[in-house]
């Protein structure tokens, strides 16, 4: 049996809750986009993809021994789209952390304890962000675009980030359900 695993932060709820908001706002002027629910936001450090349920322990291993690093926050901000503002494919909410590529270094640190367990690396280099909508052609997402064009930068909120998730992906025909498999803690509270 395969499984489809994946890497992420998850939201807390004040910042969930802004972002949530934030996308009921746009959602009308872009219903052609298939749209994240807000219970399922997170900023993915790594896409496993389908691999074998025999390869789990494997992985568990591999992140929980991350080591010990500093805590990292996170600030939500601004919107943009992937690849381009001309073509439209994904719309993303950005996400600034501090210290400064604190959350890129975790991300690399993850890409390289997966792929020496021989899970493929990804190519492109890592850009935090938040997945609100994906579109299946840029015109689906034109009126979206051009409506936000007008719109004031928007702030979400900040969080503070010790810790991180292995998730499951399970594919429906009511879109993708997200089961949390485990939970890693790479910034300790202080005692």
């Amino acid at each position: 049996m395969n499984l489809r695993l994946f890497v992420a932060v998850d939201l807390e709820g004040a910042v969930r809750r802004r972002v949530a908001e934030f996308e009921t706002r746009v959602r009308r002027l872009a219903p052609a986009g298939r749209w994240v629910a807000a219970a399922q936001l997170h900023i993915t450090l790594k896409f496993i993809g389908s691999i074998a349920a025999s390869a789990l322990p494997d992985i568990r291993r591999a992140l929980a021994g991350i080591p010990h690093r500093e805590p990292i926050t996170l600030t939500f901000r601004h919107w943009g789209f992937f690849p381009s503002a001309s073509r439209p494919r994904v719309f993303w909410i950005g996400v600034e952390d501090a210290p400064h590529d604190a959350l890129r270094d975790l991300a690399e640190e993850i890409e390289a304890r997966m792929e020496r367990l021989g899970i493929a690396r990804e190519e492109r280099p890592f850009h935090a962000h938040l997945t609100l909508a994906r579109f299946g052609s840029p015109g689906d997402a034109a009126r979206l675009r051009t409506a936000l064009a007008g719109w004031p930068a928007e702030e979400f909120g900040a969080q503070t980030v010790r810790s991180f998730l292995l998730y499951q992906s399970v594919l429906k025909p009511s879109g993708s359900e997200y089961i949390q498999l485990e939970h890693f803690v790479f910034a300790p509270e202080d005692p």
